[in-house]
């Protein structure tokens, strides 16, 4: 598959396609988008394996749906509830018996903002989560009104924010929301991670969605499905390009999603990547019974003592997991809003478990078991319970005439699978993905320990063979570790520093990629322990005109890690602002972003403090101390970075001694001045230094 994608619809046209959500329901996907331009309805598209979607056609038809945004879908008990905001201006919720159609309305104007999507908590009750001007709420659901108001996200970069969603995998809830205006070339997307689905949510330092390159821009409004195979995670987006000076279009990517407990990661692609598995079995038993054994409708092909299977039923239903002969297999009967779990052992029945779950199955359901350690079962994407984990064996049900559907199963679970998919470089690797190696339990992330002589190697893929830079998020240890290709070595020699984090982003090597190729990392001495690796571009970090950007009070040059600005402050003023720019990347002019508008650090005086900042288009404090300058003195500021430390100095006297705890190692460099700055800059200087 490669992105974008272009959809087409009737006679063969293109069609924009603009806050794609897409809907999985048994066993298809079903995608809805935004309606452009002055047309009315609400359009649908259908697949079967997330790459080729056909045009179906016009699924919800009034006046009032007139650029219709941001429609989504939820299957909750027997019906499709589908939420849209008409130009923006709040919500309408409509109802269907089908995923294609035709959706009535349910509701008026509820009004209250943009964007909404729905969720289902443990107690089959729906939500409804929705964007305002404090960030995202999360609300209780009725088609007449919503209330029991929580607030559970900020907003991005204090500015518009729109697009939320969140998804369960693997005893975390993931919400995703973006910003900070589809125009702007850093539109964007944020991920919070929480063991609550309604509080508690940590925002991960990096966009889950960002690039601000020529051609592949302004990625936000994002929807997350599952996979095919049951086993893989894909995030759908849009990317925008400007048609001329005043009209854009945009374009539908689907990528792969990563997790690492409160982590997740998707390495954006423009280029050709392998198609999403599909499961190792699949049935609709709607259309056909399989193999009957006495009373036992079986599907064909054993899952192993690991694996992700998916059961479509209605009605009193019993599935059957690890089936090895009639007198050994284990049961799961769902009936009415209650679950019972047995096993057959040698003939013997033994209870497990009774359990109220809330699912009315006299309705459609679609239950997932995820066999590991444990057995974690899922209603409808809602985690249910965890118990035993089942022996290897046949699935199934206890045979019944009616009310099955589709049914599928993958020997593989919690995205063990994409141990042999390709990464998209650039991007990061979760070391939880790696093929060998002990993975460390910590309490926020999984680790990866490796010792003297003892390698790591991942399949990556690029768009084009060159030189890339390789990080680690990494524990602060001596080690000398060998990167090689299947075309390049380098030996990286990493030295404990002074960082006060247990875990910093660190410096490895440069190595040659090809754009197929295998990335091996390998233990010469010392211990390696690493939640991630990120492979960087070496350059086209920042597309820019560099005179353009002097009229907006920047001044961009190379990577150096030692900079130097003298400085004249002509008097007093509150708004100083300026400084030097470290590591910057994603650069975006938009006049929505805030007074530093790129992905990197900021080193200089605001008002009469010498700060650092990240900056992510707003800044975020990490040091700050008072400074007092006057008028008319000449100031030297001068930074040095060696990997994640940073020492400032004023007149060559050390200011600030501090560790940089973002993932910026590598970026542009230069300086900032506000508009309202009265300082003249004097001089500006680049040079390498390694030591101090």
């Amino acid at each position: 598959m490669k992105n974008p994608r272009l959809i087409k619809i009737e006679d063969n046209k293109h069609v924009e396609v603009g806050d794609p959500y897409i809907l999985r329901f048994n066993g298809k996907y079903y995608l809805y988008c935004s309606t452009c331009d002055l047309l009315e309805g609400i359009r649908c598209f259908v697949s079967d394996d997330l790459v080729d979607f056909k045009y179906y056609g016009v699924v919800a038809e009034s006046p009032i749906l007139k650029q219709a945004y941001a429609p989504e879908v939820i299957y909750y008990n027997g019906k499709f509830i589908m939420a849209t905001s008409p130009g923006g201006n709040g919500h309408y919720f409509l109802e269907s018996d089908s995923p294609l159609g035709p959706f009535r309305f349910i509701s008026d104007n509820l009004f209250n903002m943009i964007d909404g999507s729905f969720v289902i908590d443990k107690y089959n009750k729906l939500h409804f989560i929705r964007a305002d001007h404090n960030g995202i709420a999360y609300l209780d659901y009725s088609n007449d009104g919503l209330i029991n108001r929580k607030d559970i996200l900020p907003q991005i970069g204090n500015a518009w924010t729109e697009g939320p969603s969140i998804t369960y995998y693997n005893g975390y809830y993931y919400a995703t929301y973006c910003g900070n205006d589809v125009l702007s070339s850093s539109y964007r997307v944020f991920v919070a991670a929480s063991k609550s689905i309604d509080k508690d949510y940590v925002v991960n330092d990096e966009p889950l969605l960002l690039s601000t390159k020529p051609g592949f821009s302004g990625l936000g409004h994002n929807s997350v499905v599952i996979g095919p195979s049951l086993d893989e995670y894909y995030v759908s987006y849009h990317k925008l390009d400007w048609v001329n000076e005043h009209s854009t279009t945009r374009y539908l990517c689907i990528d792969r999603l990563y997790f690492n407990k409160l982590e997740c990661s998707c390495n954006v692609s423009d280029f050709d990547i392998c198609n999403p598995k599909m499961p190792d079995y699949a049935c609709d038993f709607s259309l056909t019974k399989e193999e009957v054994i006495y009373d036992k409708l079986l599907c064909k092909g054993v899952c192993r003592e690991i694996f992700s299977a998916e059961f479509n039923f209605s009605g009193d239903t019993t599935v059957i997991l690890g089936y090895v002969d009639d007198l050994n297999y284990y049961g799961f009967n769902f009936k009415d809003n209650n679950l019972n779990v047995y096993q057959f052992k040698d003939g013997k029945k033994i209870d497990i478990l009774s359990r109220c779950i809330y699912f009315d199955f006299s309705y459609l359901h679609s239950v997932r078991f995820i066999n590991d350690v444990k057995l974690e079962i899922l209603i409808d994407n809602v985690p249910i319970l965890k118990c035993m984990k089942v022996n290897k064996g046949r699935c199934g049900y206890i045979y019944k005439e009616d009310g099955l559907y589709y049914t599928a199963y993958t020997n593989s679970c919690y995205c063990n699978s994409l141990k042999d998919v390709p990464f998209v470089i650039p991007g990061k690797i979760y070391s939880n993905y790696s093929k060998m190696g002990v993975i460390k339990n910590n309490a926020d992330f999984y680790s990866l320990s490796l010792s003297k002589n003892k390698y790591v190697s991942y399949s990556v893929c690029c768009k084009e063979a060159k030189i890339y830079k390789v990080f680690a998020r990494m524990k602060n240890k001596d080690v000398v570790i060998r990167l090689s290709s299947k075309a390049d070595s380098v030996i990286c020699n990493i030295r404990k520093n002074e960082c006060e984090y247990e875990y910093g982003y660190r410096y490895l090597g440069d190595i040659f990629l090809d754009t197929s190729d295998e990335l091996k990392v390998e233990v010469i001495d010392g211990k390696f322990e690493y939640v991630y690796l990120s492979i960087i571009e070496n350059n086209d970090l920042i597309c820019f005109n560099k005179e353009q950007l002097n009229k907006n009070g920047y001044i961009f040059g190379d990577y150096h890690n030692l900079l130097e600005l003298k400085f004249r402050v002509s008097k007093k003023n509150i708004e100083n602002l300026f400084g030097l720019i470290i590591n910057a990347s994603c650069y975006s002019s938009w006049h929505s972003n805030k007074d530093l508008s790129y992905m990197g650090y900021f080193v200089g005086f605001d008002n009469n403090l010498l700060v650092i900042d990240f900056c992510r288009y707003n800044r975020t404090r990490i040091y700050d101390k008072p400074y007092k300058l006057l008028p008319s003195k000449v100031y030297k500021l001068k930074v040095l970075v060696v990997d994640n430390m940073i020492y400032v100095y004023i007149n060559n006297r050390l200011e600030i001694k501090t560790c940089l705890k973002y993932d910026h190692g590598y970026g542009y460099c230069g300086v900032y001045k506000c508009k309202h700055s009265k300082v003249s800059l004097l001089d500006y200087k680049e040079g390498d230094q390694d030591e101090i």
